[in-house]
């Protein structure tokens, strides 16, 4: 964890402790009990006097931090309120669990905020928006896009945050949907939307505001939240948003925003925070404008992976990206100050979201994230949402006309001409997971019901959305798990003619990744590698990386050709 940049650590100076003296201690012998007891109300002073010293008040505060993992919030007294900042969670509800260790997950996020709380630290909490995603993996239409946003809505709320925005995220669902979803659910969630500056907002039935006061339990401070869709002349966030959904508008923010944050300031706020659907450069230039308002902490859009700093500090005010796919928080400690004209000092500290922060076995049912996991999975199945994933879409080798008609037959199949490969495959299963990857679906825990997941299911099958492949067949068991034609594509065509030219000749579509001609071995691997990483991506196989061939795990031999006998 990298260590906040802000805080001031002070040196540590060692306590004095003293216990009254038992009977017949020889102190007390030798100088008697007068004496003994000036003795200890001179000690007591000199510990006094160095108690009240400043760095041995900051050692005790560091006392209360105490409970955190490695350097985290080190050097931190407890503050008067800790603001978690999150967004551009891009539909990462969870990580998939295919590998360790991951990070980032609503599960832990709220195991996060549990270990402020358990250390007396109020707590408020925003997210920033683009909270589902806009698409599937692999190309997969976002059907499960508006439930996720749903789940997260109602996560945020049992883990006690205070408001969202939305981004281009939500309007590609489109946000009317997202809305619509919301509003009908049966246990739907109340958690504040803020977005000033969007028209028309009692089209989304009171459930879109300009802004929010949030007051926290153990906390005497208010924080006004302010949301805002970014609307500069060339660049500006509301322009990609209509793009995705047309029928949404946005007021200047230029000309409106003053207003807007006039009207909060009524409610006497302690703490402003703008939720900015904006870049970091335009925030730092709304920061900057003289004519506009001062908010104490402004979130906006970033990259992949956040800085451990604010990305900006412009004046009093600080600029905050958290990164993609939730797999970082930003924790805003908020300090009274002596100053008159500086009420509060901030510090702040990125947190990842590792694996310190999973629930412990045994504890499920105090984490409510959980059970939401479980409903997710369960509405997935009770809606026959894979009904509703396509099953037409071709592979590579069945847009060659010449190969149209190849169909997806199972790893079987193959066994007769490929023994050596196919024993690979089935015996050493246990190294690549291949073979087996459907039942870890079936099998898995936090939640289960994996095997209704789309999301899942394309990775964990053969062909899954593909003409002939695992829903156009009616989830047969043969195209159960990833096998031969995971990689080699559909493979009916080389079983009914194992020496086709059209196979195995010039396209050569049974072997995708044989040496082609003035191609070098190193470009092969390379071939090789963004066919597994479609899978075996960053998110999914954290053991992978740039560079990374684990080839040698599933080598098997160059395939045999029988020739057909008659």
């Amino acid at each position: 964890m990298e260590r906040d940049q802000d805080s001031q650590n002070n040196p540590n100076a060692e306590e004095a402790t003293s216990a009254p003296p038992a009977t017949g201690h020889p102190l007390l012998i030798k100088v008697g009990l007068p004496a003994f007891l000036l003795a200890v109300v001179v000690v007591t002073s000199l510990l006094m006097g160095c108690w009240l010293r400043p760095q041995d008040k900051t050692t005790k505060e560091e006392d209360s931090a105490a409970s955190f993992a490695g350097d985290l919030f080190k050097g931190w007294p407890k503050p008067e309120l800790a603001i978690v900042l999150s967004g551009q969670r891009h539909g990462y509800v969870l990580p998939c669990g295919c590998s360790r260790p991951q990070v980032g997950g609503l599960e832990r996020l709220y195991n996060f905020v549990q270990t402020l709380r358990s250390n007396g630290w109020p707590v408020a909490g925003f997210d920033l928006g683009d909270i589902p995603q806009q698409q599937g993996p692999q190309g997969l239409p976002n059907v499960q896009g508006a439930l996720k946003y749903v789940v997260s809505m109602k996560a945020y709320e049992r883990i006690g945050f205070g408001a969202v925005s939305f981004g281009e995220y939500e309007a590609a669902l489109p946000l009317n949907n997202a809305i619509d979803r919301l509003v009908t659910d049966p246990d739907s969630p109340l958690l504040p939307i803020v977005a000033y500056n969007l028209k028309s907002k009692d089209r989304f039935l009171d459930r879109i505001k300009s802004w929010e006061i949030i007051e926290s339990k153990g906390s005497a401070l208010k924080v006004g939240v302010l949301g805002a869709i970014g609307t500069a002349d060339k660049d500006g966030i509301d322009q990609i948003i209509k793009q995705k959904d047309p029928s949404l508008e946005f007021e200047r923010m230029i000309a409106t925003l003053p207003k807007a944050v006039e009207e909060m300031d009524a409610a006497k706020p302690n703490v402003k925070v703008l939720l900015y659907q904006g870049s970091v450069e335009h925030a730092a230039l709304l920061a900057g404008h003289k004519d506009m308002p001062k908010f104490d902490i402004i979130l906006c859009l970033g990259a992949d992976e956040p800085p451990s700093r604010p990305e900006k500090i412009v004046g009093k005010t600080q600029i905050i990206t958290v990164g993609h796919k939730g797999k970082y928080v930003g924790v805003v400690g908020v300090y009274k100050a002596e100053d008159a004209d500086k009420p509060f000092e901030l510090r702040y500290q990125l947190v990842k979201l590792g694996e310190e922060y999973l629930t412990p076995e045994g504890k499920e049912k105090e984490n409510p994230v959980l059970a939401l996991m479980e409903q997710y999975t369960k509405t997935l199945k009770d809606e026959n949402k894979l009904s509703q994933f396509p099953h037409n879409r071709k592979h590579a080798t069945q847009t060659d006309p010449k190969l149209k008609d190849a169909v997806y037959v199972g790893s079987a199949k193959c066994k007769g001409c490929h023994k050596e490969a196919y024993e690979v495959w089935e015996k050493h299963a246990e190294v690549s997971g291949h073979a087996h990857a459907y039942e870890t679906l079936v099998e898995a825990k936090r939640p289960s019901l994996r095997q209704f997941d789309g999301e899942c299911l394309v990775c964990h099958t053969i062909g899954f959305d593909q003409k002939s492949g695992w829903l156009d067949k009616g989830k047969p068991k043969f195209l159960a798990g990833v096998g031969c034609e995971s990689c080699h594509g559909p493979g009916s065509l080389h079983v009914d003619d194992p020496d086709d030219v059209n196979n195995l000749g010039i396209n050569d579509a049974i072997n995708p990744f044989k040496l082609r001609k003035g191609e070098t071995e190193a470009q092969r691997v390379n071939r090789r590698i963004a066919s597994c990483v479609k899978c075996h991506d960053d998110e999914n196989d954290v053991n992978w990386g740039p560079g990374v061939d684990k080839w040698e795990k599933i080598a098997h031999q160059d395939p045999k050709h029988k020739k057909k006998t008659k």
